[in-house]
């Protein structure tokens, strides 16, 4: 396992041992039982899935030849199979495939028991629940069709249908299909669009606006691709249409068109200048700014050349380009790229401390964009960065840092010897096993996590207690 992956088990499991005491002189971390939760014996971790706020877990479990689902302790009927397990933000609702006389035809929605005409198309991605759990979308296969049942009631027949995917909101869904004959289609708020050859499939490539009142997607006629914005195709063909990306007003829409000359970011329907390459897209929180890197030159792996472009102004020149972030009030501008070997991160234009690696996935402001956090690698040990501020030095370092919601504080699991820790600011915990998930605020210096002890998940209060005076 690498990096933050190091001291987890599957979908993230935790254990604390008994903490040892604490130099009074010194700011600490208590850690408080909230509650316990057992864990059946024969529990599938690959499986485990929780809230964002820990407060339900879920989880299948085999029972010799059978498979029951555990929702905060409790059990279900025993099936010959389960799919994967949706979760409501908030823990309130549950979905999932089960199988019976050797086919998934039931979906089961909060322990209750639906059975439906044919059987799922894929286990894993043909069933969809909303955040809040009002809605539940799933595909079912028929013979020679196929459905999407959305909340109970069958769409039109197709060939086959595929990535059902909701609103952001939760209120509209949509997903891909295939007509007899093999033209393809996307249907929005069960209304059928227009066909194309093909259409640039796979999770995420029909996206919403943040506010979920606009979509857009790409179709092929041909050898051409066109955008297709809230259903209305664009007038100008491309070769190409990728990274189709909404402002989060949804009052403007970006993507990558290529044409004969290079790869061009579309900005409202302003074609841009040619380069080899367009890539990571996105806009300011407010929308008025606008940002994406692009590569000028490929000679080698190691040797080319990379810029940031910012309001149409390109930035210093870099051989390779990763995480592109504006801070969350747009003022500010970071990304990561790759120098003479070594990594930097850069704010602003200008590059700070070079590491070996810098996790992009860390990369991550502070809620006033003041500082920068990332998780980087120097001598082969890894590190929280914040700000200009490095922490010690470990084995292991979780890639999703949190700040605390005044952006005060910061914390992130560790790991060094073989045992974890959690580290607030440069505080760090007695040891424990291992980790699950990642801690989250509840307060400036309070925070919530759920660990495993022994045979149970126990949920944790953990305090930041100042220095004794």
């Amino acid at each position: 396992m690498r990096r933050a992956n190091a001291f987890r088990v599957a979908c993230s499991i935790v254990v604390l041992t008994a903490s040892a005491e604490a130099d009074e002189s010194k700011a600490k971390l208590v850690m408080t039982d909230v509650s316990t939760l057992a864990i059946d014996p024969g529990i599938d971790a690959k499986g485990l899935v929780n809230t964002p706020d820990g407060s339900t877990v879920a989880y299948p479990a085999k029972r010799g030849k059978k498979m029951v689902v555990f929702v905060e302790g409790k059990a279900s009927p025993e099936y010959d199979g389960v799919g994967r397990i949706f979760l409501s933000e908030d823990g309130a609702h549950h979905a999932y495939w089960a199988k019976k006389d050797g086919a998934y035809g039931v979906v089961v929605v909060d322990g209750e028991e639906r059975k439906v005409e044919g059987a799922a198309l894929n286990v894993l991605e043909g069933i969809q629940m909303n955040r809040d759990g009002s809605h539940l979308a799933y595909l079912v296969k028929g013979a020679g069709s196929m459905r999407m049942v959305a909340d109970g009631k069958a769409g039109a027949e197709f060939e086959s249908a595929f990535w059902p995917r909701y609103s952001p909101d939760g209120k509209r869904l949509v997903y891909q299909a295939r007509k007899a004959g093999g033209k393809q289609v996307v249907v929005i708020d069960g209304e059928v669009g227009p066909e194309y050859d093909g259409i640039m499939g796979g999770r995420g490539e029909i996206v919403f606006s943040a506010d979920s009142k606009h979509t857009a997607y790409a179709g092929q006629r041909g050898d051409d691709w066109f955008p297709v914005i809230d259903g209305v195709e664009g007038k100008q063909p491309f070769k190409s249409v990728e990274q189709l990306t909404f402002s989060a007003d949804g009052s403007k829409i970006a993507f990558v068109g290529r044409t004969v000359e290079g790869e061009r970011a579309v900005l409202n329907g302003v074609v841009g200048d040619p380069f080899n390459l367009v890539s990571r897209l996105v806009f300011s929180p407010d929308g008025k700014r606008f940002a994406y890197a692009v590569r000028r030159a490929f000679r080698t792996p190691k040797d080319q050349d990379w810029a940031v472009i910012v309001d149409g102004t390109a930035g210093k020149t870099y051989s390779r380009v990763h995480t592109v972030a504006f801070s969350p009030d747009g003022k500010r501008l970071a990304y990561t790229a790759q120098q003479d070997d070594k990594t930097v991160a850069v704010i602003d234009d200008v590059p700070g401390s070079p590491y070996e690696i810098i996790v992009a996935k860390s990369v991550a402001f502070s809620p006033d964009g003041s500082r920068l956090a990332y998780v980087a690698r120097a001598g082969g040990k890894w590190k929280l960065v914040v700000g200009n501020k490095e922490s010690a030095a470990y084995d292991v370092v979780d890639e999703t840092p949190r700040f605390s919601p005044d952006g005060v504080r910061t914390a992130v699991f560790v790991a060094k010897a073989g045992a974890a820790h959690l580290l607030v600011d440069d505080i760090e915990s007695d040891k424990f096993e291992g980790t699950m998930g990642t801690p989250y605020f509840e307060g400036p210096s309070t925070l919530r996590a759920v660990i495993v002890r022994g045979s149970n998940f126990v949920r944790v209060r953990v305090e930041v207690v100042p220095a004794a005076r």
